[in-house]
């Protein structure tokens, strides 16, 4: 195997498991390796991990908060609805009338 050959191969195995990130910006990066030597013994592909597993729970548990935020919503105006339908009846004059809206 020649020279070319053999750089080739390592060019090729290189870029299968690295990766470049440019324009990062320069506290974001500073606190990306401060983060990556503080917790993951300077391994940045296994902060790099942990923070897309964490993207992605996070985005899971927003939608179900969400979904479940709706529902309450919906539940909440159902019940203001049958509270609206359910108005008091008042007597006036021997006669059983719905009380109108703002009386009391």
């Amino acid at each position: 195997m020649n020279n070319t050959n053999k750089i080739n191969e390592i060019t090729k195995r290189l870029s299968e498991i690295s990766l470049n990130i440019s324009r990062v910006p320069s506290n974001t990066k500073r606190e990306f390796i401060s983060l990556a030597n503080a917790g993951f013994c300077g391994d940045y592909g296994m902060l790099l991990k942990t923070l897309l597993d964490s993207f992605f729970e996070y985005n899971s548990m927003k939608a179900l908060f969400f979904d479940k935020l709706e529902n309450m919503e919906n539940k909440i105006d159902s019940l203001i609805n049958k509270q609206e339908q359910k108005k008091p009846k008042v007597r006036t004059f021997g006669r059983i009338e719905s009380k109108k809206e703002g009386e009391e």
